[in-house]
């Protein structure tokens, strides 16, 4: 009898732990009970078991995305729902408010949408948008948040700028150092005329077939590029970019981040609805504007995509609009159905007064 009692509770034990084990093997991916799941597990918002994170149980405010507890008003990696992930340009810092957006690392400040060092940045110089600008003859400059300029030789910095002190009347030889009332400037000196390899154009003796501002004649100045420098050979124009710039037709071009010529003159990479094209070291990639986010490869809204609502890949049925992050019969008050998606035309340019009047980009 007692042999019989000790088989039936080895039996039991059995029972127990294959039970106990296939709970906590193989609830992964299964559909909720009622939106419960066993201990270890929690229901997600696509009604499926997933296994919590080893701290153990989320917070009443998170929920559970890819195993791990998410607070989605405030995470980029599912910000406002599972899997939407937000993104930020380079030395910039994914960030959600119940939205997508990006602050900028230490040192740099956000122009647009960009993440810049306005201490260095000739385009952005103190302030976004302050170009610093090259009047000629050298090369722009931002130091310390100021702009300047380098000079090329044989020019000198004076007080009007980059001057070529071997020809200029007011700047003779030096800066400030002007020559009297009828003598001209050549080679670095006062003179009473040119030598005859060199053309008076305005009392600066000026060699026609190489000079830039004046070249095959006094009037005839070479246009400047902008990131490059204008030259003239043999009394012909012509331009070269400054080093890092590439020349694409009559522009000087970084190939390394310029979107419309990633990594040669032309390529232009692809710009995504609902963000911006990015060209790092000469490969496309893109960001995602403020307020959407990325599934895949796609920007979405991630409050109101009925093919993404809530979390990526989850869609509304087609009786159903997504407003919220949640499927629901109809939107709120003061909404309208635009294709699944509630929306304010009172307020959204691309929704203005009706569905689908898209509002011009000078337009508000």
């Amino acid at each position: 009898m007692r042999r019989a009692w000790a088989v039936i509770w080895a039996l039991v034990a059995l029972l127990l732990i294959s039970c106990t084990s296939s709970l906590s093997s193989n609830l992964d991916g299964k559909k909720c009970d009622k939106g419960r799941c066993a201990e270890g597990y929690v229901c997600d918002p696509a009604n499926t078991c997933v296994r919590v994170s080893s701290s153990g149980e989320c917070r009443k405010e998170e929920v559970v995305c890819a195993g791990e507890c998410a607070l989605l008003s405030s995470s980029a990696k599912n910000c406002m729902g599972c899997g939407f992930v937000c993104d930020a340009p380079e030395h910039g810092i994914p960030a959600c408010a119940s939205r997508c957006s990006f602050v900028c690392e230490q040192g740099y400040s956000a122009c647009d949408i960009k993440c810049v060092d306005t201490t260095a940045d000739v385009n952005n110089c103190g302030a976004c948008g302050n170009k610093c600008t090259d009047p000629g003859g050298g090369t722009p400059t931002c130091e310390a948040s100021k702009c300047g300029v380098k000079c090329d030789a044989p020019q000198k910095a004076c007080k009007n700028g980059c001057t070529d002190v071997t020809s200029d009347p007011a700047n003779c030889g030096a800066c400030n150092n002007a020559c009297p009332s009828g003598k001209v400037c050549s080679d670095g000196a006062c003179a009473d005329s040119c030598s005859a390899d060199k053309t008076n154009c305005n009392s600066a003796c000026i060699d026609t077939t190489s000079s830039p501002a004046h070249c095959g004649s006094c009037s005839g100045a070479c246009p400047t590029p902008e990131h490059g420098k204008s030259l003239c050979t043999v009394s012909v124009c012509s331009s070269s970019c400054n080093p890092g710039y590439s020349p694409c037709g009559a522009s000087c071009i970084d190939i390394d981040t310029d979107p419309l010529n990633c990594k040669g003159c032309g390529l232009a990479c692809d710009v995504p609805a609902n963000g911006t094209a990015t060209c790092a070291a000469g490969t496309c990639a893109s960001t995602c504007n403020p307020g959407f986010a990325k599934c895949g490869s796609v920007c979405v809204g991630t409050d109101k995509d009925p093919s993404n609502c809530g979390q990526c890949g989850v869609a509304c049925a087609s009786d159903q609009v997504c407003s919220g992050g949640k499927c629901n019969q109809a939107c709120p008050t003061g909404q309208s159905n635009c294709d699944g998606s509630c929306v304010t035309p009172d307020s959204d340019p691309k929704n203005c007064g009706a569905c689908g009047s898209v509002c011009l980009t000078n337009q508000y």
